[in-house]
């Protein structure tokens, strides 16, 4: 069975959430960070009856199919009894399912941060969940088996990583946590608090250095999970009333180039919100061309479809920082109409310099025959 892995929000959004579950009263909230690592999502499901379903970020995996998702496919191929003797003693009931959420990485999966390039594929498992359907869905949302919400009940990971030995198979937990009691909702501290965590790691991530020490040795950035007390049904929630709220923190070395204003758009505070939200990076628009192109390579006519993802990927992560009162003008209309342009453009300069070679042969193939007759 097929199982989305929910979004990670952004710092502020987090700080959004926190401010709403607390109400203005006093708390305290843990929180406990592991390394951020950027590949390629994916995970699979083990349900009752012990079946075993592979899955990348957005559906099931093919084993059998063409596409072999950046080497996901191997991967699954070589390992999947061992995935299976791994998690065997869950004990799953009814229509409970095992879930684990990864990053896939190594080989030419990624080309920044300390993982990039490292020998040797590995998975690098960041969700170990016992998740069952939750019988209280709205059929008016059309939600089916599929889509329904889900109870999660989130597993330790110390038991699972000592059945590791050679496998190329990690465990977030595992690896390098740091962990902090908060009280406060404040934006600002919350930020300089996990800047600094960002900043210890940044130029020597605690993992690059284990599956890639000859690598550059860069962190992306920290993962966190903050427990807090569950205010309303939510998504990820478990029947303990306690809710796990994911958030990110990035680095700034792993990005390619820093986020950019919106070229010949005369709008001061729109250029400002896109610098504060980020909303063009490099390294955003880099993700969805990879998302889109590596398994598919040359193709045309994928212009339409990176620009959706974008603009979708920004309105998720992006919208939040409008709450500055400076930005009040600004609308989500506002911004898709000018930001249509800017994308496309960095999408036609990378897809030609991405595809150099195949767009050359593809002209070549074109080219009309000279009618001239040589003497």
């Amino acid at each position: 069975m097929f199982i989305k892995y929910g979004s990670t929000k952004n710092l502020k959004q987090f700080a959004k959430t926190l401010s709403k579950h607390t109400n203005g009263s006093d708390f305290t909230c843990d929180v406990v960070g592991t390394v951020k690592v950027h590949g390629m999502g994916v995970g699979f499901t083990i349900d009752a009856d012990n079946r075993i379903t592979f899955q990348v970020h957005d559906g099931p995996v093919d084993l059998f199919g063409e596409c072999q998702y950046g080497g996901w496919v191997g991967f699954a191929v070589a390992n999947r009894v061992f995935l299976k003797q791994l998690f065997d003693a869950v004990q799953l009931q009814g229509n409970e399912v095992l879930s684990v959420s990864a990053e896939l990485f190594g080989g030419n999966i990624q080309t920044t941060g300390g993982t990039a390039f490292a020998p040797e594929i590995g998975m690098y498992i960041f969700d170990i969940s016992i998740k069952s359907p939750n019988v209280n869905f709205d059929v008016t949302k059309n939600q089916t088996p599929l889509n329904l919400p889900w109870n999660s009940i989130k597993l330790p990971m110390e038991q699972f990583n000592s059945k590791v030995s050679t496998q190329p198979i990690y465990f977030s937990e595992c690896i390098w946590t740091t962990k902090h009691t908060i009280n406060t909702t404040s934006y600002s501290n919350l930020k300089e608090l996990f800047d600094r965590d960002v900043a210890d790691i940044e130029t020597n991530c605690p993992f690059g250095t284990i599956v890639n020490p000859d690598g550059n040795g860069v962190a992306e950035g920290i993962v966190y999970t903050a427990t807090l007390p569950a205010v309303s049904a939510s998504e990820y929630c478990g029947p303990k009333e306690v809710c796990d709220t994911k958030f990110k923190v990035k680095g700034t070395l792993h990005k390619r180039k820093p986020g950019h204003t919106l070229t010949g758009v005369d709008n001061a505070p729109l250029n400002d919100w896109a610098l504060e939200s980020d909303a063009l990076s490099n390294d955003r628009l880099m993700q969805m061309f990879d998302a889109i192109h590596k398994d598919v390579g040359f193709v045309t006519g994928m212009n339409g479809e990176f620009l959706t993802s974008v603009l979708n990927d920004i309105e998720k992560e992006c919208y939040v920082f409008l709450d500055n009162p400076e930005y009040c003008n600004i609308t989500p209309f506002l911004i898709r109409t000018a930001l249509r342009k800017p994308i496309a453009k960095w999408y036609r300069n990378q897809f030609e310099e991405t595809f150099t070679k195949e767009i050359s042969e593809l002209a070549e193939l074109h080219r009309i025959p000279s009618t001239e007759t040589k003497v």
